[in-house]
């Protein structure tokens, strides 16, 4: 009898919460299919660098701008810019050609995923005056291109939002200059008509003096402070001078790293700054080697928020084997991920790739 009862009592609840009852068994069912499909016939986990997202990779340093401004006496329509003009070495792009040939043009920079390229604008340390020529050969060399100078990261996150409107962003990084006070205004004037955002310090000699100065101006225009090589001495006037977090970068030119070098990251660390790999095979000599570069800087930091790239191609140096030009940048990503998937996973790729020099240009 109590089973009877105890049956009714169940018969009559389902009733009374019917829809209740066949809503939660339509949910798990369609929970249990979902996962069904993704285990046996879902699309495979993305691998190195197809985990790209559409911001692609941010790379922060080109020397093609100052290279082919002294190789071309000015004639920029020589260099085929938009086209590949392939040598047979690349290696050798300056020598017994008629027409200088860079490792950088649009078509490799696209097919390497580099939709934001910084390039070096190169003056004379003890000379200023030729800024401006490089700054506008560049500038309408990339306009005439196609290339565009977004005003603010939102505009470039837009533009590269778009699959099917690829467009290459740039921006220009002041190097070897001399912050005498007569060319303050000249350097303002220059950032107001020119896509710059970043300006390197410590690489001219005797400039010691005049390190602070330069960091004042870039704090008041708003430019990111990129460190070359600086010594302990200018090391300190750098970030004794920086008032805004996130407005630094270093740029990492050793094999491995010194205590100072970890010094210098621990600073750029607290700072919220990135610490940028550059592929000289003055430093490397095989892409095992960079990777390397990357995870001692991930050992030290024991984390992917503060690492990013400056290829330096363009430099008249002989390349790294495997990385000659632009188009190959994505390999990096792949050997990373081969390394250590769990380490190197799809977050930590894109935050190198460009996430981490984004959040320094949001905050500058």
């Amino acid at each position: 009898m109590e089973i009877l009862n105890s049956q009714s009592s169940i018969l009559s609840w389902i009733k009374k919460h019917f829809i209740a009852v066949i809503s939660v068994v339509v949910l798990l069912v369609i929970i249990v299919s979902v996962v069904v499909w993704r285990v046996f016939f879902g699309p495979e986990p993305c691998k190195g660098s197809a985990c790209l997202d559409a911001m692609g990779i941010f790379d922060l340093d080109n020397d093609f701008s100052s290279n082919f401004e002294s190789e071309l006496n000015g004639n920029w329509s020589l260099v085929g810019f938009s086209s590949i003009k392939d040598s047979k070495d690349d290696n050798n792009i300056y020598k017994n050609n008629s027409i200088p040939r860079g490792q950088t043009n649009l078509v490799r920079l696209k097919a390497g995923k580099v939709w934001t390229q910084v390039w070096n604008i190169q003056g004379e340390c003890d000379d200023s005056s030729t800024l401006l020529s490089k700054a506008q050969a560049m500038k309408d060399l990339l306009k005439n291109n196609g290339v565009v100078f977004p005003f603010s990261t939102i505009q470039v996150r837009r533009i590269q939002s778009k699959s099917d409107a690829k467009k290459l962003s740039s921006y220009f990084k002041i190097e070897t200059f001399k912050a005498v006070k007569k060319s303050q205004r000249f350097l303002e004037a220059m950032v107001k008509n020119y896509p710059i955002k970043f300006i390197s310090v410590c690489d001219c000699p005797e400039e010691t003096s005049q390190i602070g100065d330069i960091v004042e101006i870039a704090t008041k225009l708003s430019l990111v402070i990129n460190l070359i090589e600086c010594d302990a001495n200018q090391t300190e006037i750098v970030f004794n001078k920086i008032t805004n977090d996130s407005q630094i970068c270093y740029t990492v030119k050793s094999k491995t790293l010194n205590d100072h070098q970890k010094d210098i990251i621990d600073r750029v660390k607290e700072k919220g700054g990135v610490v940028l790999i550059t592929l000289l095979q003055s430093l490397y000599e095989n892409i095992t080697e960079v990777v390397d570069a990357f995870a001692e800087v991930y050992q030290h930091t024991n984390s992917c928020d503060y690492l990013g790239l400056a290829s330096g191609f363009d430099r008249k140096d002989k390349m790294i084997p495997g990385l000659e030009n632009p188009s190959k940048i994505p390999v990096i990503f792949d050997e990373l991920f081969k390394r250590n998937e769990t380490i190197w996973n799809k977050e930590c790729l894109n935050k190198i790739a460009s996430g981490n020099v984004w959040r320094l240009l949001d905050n500058v």
